[in-house]
């Protein structure tokens, strides 16, 4: 039974050197998060995360990712985050974020519905993260035609006009025609 006992001992020791080591890890990490050093933060907390895989790091390494800007690490980390803590609001809410950015806005919706479901007085704020993804799909599925240009002829004229602003009971051009064009009557014009 020694020899058990002792194999158990290594093995006790061997996982207190290596929580030890994260910890330190997760120190320095904290440290440089605090000095607003997210790269070299957030490589400190994957250090830390390879040998002690909790929900605190995960979210630290996800707001690294977030704060660098590296858009595809933080929506899959974001992931990593919500399979690991299924039922805290800002999980969905920052991997609803990542996911817009990374222009995957069917996703994001469903990520932001679940936000408003498990966060308590967020459904507005929810909904209209929700309504923003719907604005963003259907500007991608008609990107150009939401404005149509037309010219009307009777305003229409070689030269370039600048603008035309309402004046009395007409309208008052600023433009580079010559002056010899006296007002033209459009009315006038026969049918």
């Amino acid at each position: 039974g020694h020899m058990k006992r002792f194999l158990g001992m290594l093995t006790l020791v061997g996982f207190i050197c290596s929580a030890e080591l994260s910890y330190g890890q997760v120190e320095k990490a904290d440290q440089e998060f605090e000095q607003l050093s997210y790269f070299s933060a957030l490589e400190l907390y994957k250090k830390a995360f390879e040998q002690t895989k909790t929900v605190p790091i995960l979210q630290k390494i996800v707001e690294c990712c977030k704060r660098t800007n590296r858009y595809k690490e933080w929506e899959s980390w974001a992931a990593k985050l919500i399979a690991a803590d299924n039922k805290n609001p800002d999980n969905y809410l920052t991997y609803g974020d990542a996911l817009m950015r990374n222009g995957k806005y069917t996703d994001a919706k469903q990520a932001y519905n679940l936000y408003g479901r498990y966060s308590s007085g967020k459904l507005f704020e929810s909904q209209f993260l929700q309504a923003s993804c719907d604005s963003a799909l259907n500007q991608m599925n008609s990107p150009i035609t939401t404005a149509t240009v037309k010219t009307l002829d009777v305003l229409s004229t070689p030269y370039s006009d600048w603008g035309l602003t309402k004046y009395r009971n007409g309208f008052v051009f600023s433009s580079d025609r010559p002056w010899e064009q006296k007002t033209i009557d459009k009315n006038e014009k026969k049918l």
